[in-house]
């Protein structure tokens, strides 16, 4: 991995994303995350607002704390098989109308599952949308997914195709 930018301190303000690799290892974003292209790759990395990932690009975000919402969207076909690993969203995150696999914990101590503050959407995607051993406070939500595996999931309820999990 080749890092074309890397923050490891304190960079205040919004960041835009939209080509090349970002990474933020041991550092924090105070304000929000907005990626539309390019790739990010976050360890241990705090962000202070809301992270957005749109339309292009792939990511890979472990270990990080996001104190409002994640929203992933408009992925297209092709990309890598992104993932978020022991990740606390102290908002909501949402994975909708993506044609690209995620892994949104995993059985594996190498990505274990995630804390989210509020609810879990997952809906409209075409690829394999892994969940596992992920604590949401709110509601999982699962719905209109081509493929989708999990288990060990605790939430306030598991509506749709994430009833089993």
């Amino acid at each position: 991995m080749a890092c074309s930018v890397t923050y490891n301190g304190t960079f205040n303000g919004n960041l835009y994303i939209s080509r090349g690799l970002t990474c933020i290892i041991n550092g924090t974003v105070t304000g929000n995350v907005n990626q539309s292209g390019g790739g990010l790759f976050t360890n241990n990395a705090k962000i202070g607002g809301n992270l957005q990932i749109s339309g292009g690009g792939t990511f890979s975000i472990a270990g990080t704390t996001v104190n409002g919402d994640v929203q992933i969207q408009n992925l297209p076909a092709g990309s890598a098989q992104n993932q978020i690993c022991g990740t606390k969203v102290k908002g909501n995150l949402t994975f909708h109308n993506n044609g690209t696999a995620v892994a949104i914990g995993t059985t594996s101590a190498s990505c274990p599952g995630n804390t989210i503050g509020n609810d879990l959407q997952i809906n409209n995607n075409l690829a394999l949308v892994k969940v596992f051993d992920d604590t949401v406070a709110g509601n999982l939500q699962c719905q209109n997914n081509a493929s989708i595996a999990g288990s060990g999931d605790t939430a306030k309820s598991l509506q749709g195709q994430c009833a089993g999990f």
